[in-house]
């Protein structure tokens, strides 16, 4: 050891009984006892960093400017720490008032100091903040049929309270926790392609289904619903059913697209089995009336999309439907919904049809109007309101998708068109994917009604034909839609024109506001293949 090494800058004592001064550190001994120590633990910090490369994103530290940090904390006076001093006897050091530290954590608010039941990175904090700022914010908003002017983030959400609940009670819930990592890196994965493979959906699914049987195994039937408990199974149905969907994961690397496309028909049943058990734990505590209006409306979307997927009735019951906007809220709108688009379903009431489907279609022309009525006035909009839209644009579905088995052919084609209608103009990829998948169920019961027999009434079949051709994700299915439309045309002998296409699809179901980017897509693929005009529909 050198014999010039400076020590001035060793602030810590390192005596024995045999050190001849309490000051500096002089002796060779005592230099080379200390210069280890620094050493030491130097390799072992180096040695933690390169093993912990996640802290550098959970816990980095932000300096904090001078002037701010000077502002925000003031000395105490010196006199204070002078009598404290005193007490000790031969100092005579006067001290300072002590300072908060210059340097915070960041980008790791929700576990700062990584407290949580589960050791959460930066890839979990990044699950949770996008599946609950920006995924579900759009989905609530879609689902309640808002306009495409609407934007989510200048909007406050409904449930935002129990959604920041939520991600608190993830901190000292493992249930909670597990079962939120797996919903969000599921979410993550389809809706941006950013997928795990060390912690795949799989992996939280596992561990939260784990934390869901002890928890269920140790519930008490006469306390008030869990609503934690709730939300993770809830969060296990729809993290299923996601990874059930192949269609749904195009932006995901192809080696894990073939491992949902074999192993599907598990997911759905897995999804299918969650969700019974939802329903079970719900009755156990009184009924979907005793369940926060989150836990309510999220399972509903879980139950809704999984019987559209399957083309089976809910299993949720429908005794949560708030029925028509009472008239008095409807005057308070700047337009009166009897005043909004006047010519919509006009020609589709006149088709004969059984009176519950009827009374249905009927329900959901009053609501398309109802809805574009209520987001066009926006500013007087509440969230009693916005929860009426959501709620019964989820029953005319759920309504729609019970009457499967008392319909004729052609009825069965009205119903499905007028739910494929509803899955078009809801603004968000999940109803897009819903709808690609709901196109074969049209398909089937087009060709068992013999579509080209006389007698079918060619206004029903250019709207069945246009809504399944106006789907938005590509897909075969959506070809065959096109392919019939240039078919149905072939005879005529003039060009495309959107105008004319709305004139004769309004009368039936089609929704400008939503539906005009769909129908232009439309006219330009018919137009790279043939010069045609649809004869106008009488």
């Amino acid at each position: 050891m050198s014999q010039n090494l400076d020590t001035s800058g060793f602030l810590f004592v390192n005596k024995t009984g045999s050190s001849d001064v309490l000051t500096r550190s002089y002796k060779t001994d005592e230099r080379f006892t200390i210069s280890s120590h620094v050493q030491k633990r130097r390799r072992q910090k180096e040695k933690l960093e390169k093993t912990e490369l996640w802290k550098r994103y959970t816990s980095c530290m932000t300096p904090v400017p001078e002037q701010e940090s000077a502002s925000s904390v003031e000395e105490e006076p010196q006199e204070r720490w002078q009598d404290h001093t005193q007490v000790l006897s031969g100092l005579q050091t006067v001290h300072t008032s002590p300072r908060l530290s210059q340097v915070y954590p960041a980008n790791n608010g929700a576990d700062p100091f990584h407290c949580t039941v589960v050791r959460s990175d930066a890839c979990g904090h990044a699950m949770l903040r996008y599946a609950f700022s920006h995924v579900a914010k759009k989905t609530f908003l879609a689902e309640a049929f808002a306009l495409p002017t609407i934007q989510p983030n200048r909007r406050a959400m409904r449930h935002a309270h129990i959604m920041d609940e939520r991600l608190k009670r993830c901190v000292e819930d493992k249930m909670l926790m597990y079962s939120t990592l797996a919903y969000g890196s599921s979410c993550l994965a389809w809706s941006v392609g950013r997928y795990e493979d060390n912690k795949p959906p799989e992996y939280f699914i596992g561990k939260a289904l784990q934390e869901v049987r002890m928890r269920l195994s140790t519930t008490n039937p006469n306390q008030p619903p869990d609503v934690w408990l709730l939300l993770s199974i809830y969060a296990l149905t729809i993290t299923e059913f996601w990874g059930a969907i192949p269609e749904l994961w195009t932006k995901c690397p192809p080696r894990y697209i073939s491992v949902v496309n074999s192993d599907k028909r598990n997911r759905i049943e897995a999804a299918r089995t969650h969700m019974r058990a939802l329903i079970s734990v719900v009755e156990n505590v009184g009924g979907w009336k005793n369940v926060d209006p989150y836990v309510l409306e999220s399972s509903i979307l879980a139950d809704k999309y999984l019987a559209i997927y399957q083309m089976t009735t809910p299993v949720i019951p429908l005794n949560w439907d708030p029925g028509r906007m009472l008239k008095a809220r409807q005057n308070e709108f700047l337009v009166h919904p009897d005043n909004t688009i006047p010519q919509l379903g006009k020609k589709l009431l006149q088709v004969p049809m059984c009176q519950e489907l009827a009374e249905v279609v009927g329900d959901v022309i009053d609501y398309v109007r109802m809805a574009q009525c209520a987001w066009s006035c926006v500013d007087i909009l509440t969230a009693l309101d916005e929860s009426w839209l959501f709620l019964r644009n989820q029953a005319l579905v759920y309504r729609l998708l019970s009457l499967a088995d008392s319909l004729q052919t052609r009825e069965n084609c009205v119903r499905i068109t007028t739910l494929l209608f509803l899955l078009n103009a809801t603004e968000y990829h999940g109803a897009h994917v819903s709808a690609r998948t709901t196109l074969r169920s049209l398909i089937s019961a087009l060709v068992h009604s013999r579509l080209w027999e006389e007698g079918f009434e060619y206004g029903i079949l250019f709207w069945c034909l246009c809504t399944g051709a106006m789907t938005i994700e590509p897909c075969h299915e959506r070809d065959w839609f096109q392919g019939m439309l240039e078919r149905l045309f072939m005879s005529s002998n003039s060009v495309l024109s959107k105008e004319v296409f709305q004139e004769d699809l309004e009368p039936y179901l089609f929704l400008a506001l939503k539906q005009e980017m769909q129908l232009s897509v439309l006219i330009d693929n018919l137009s790279a293949n043939t010069h045609i005009l649809p004869r106008r529909v009488a």
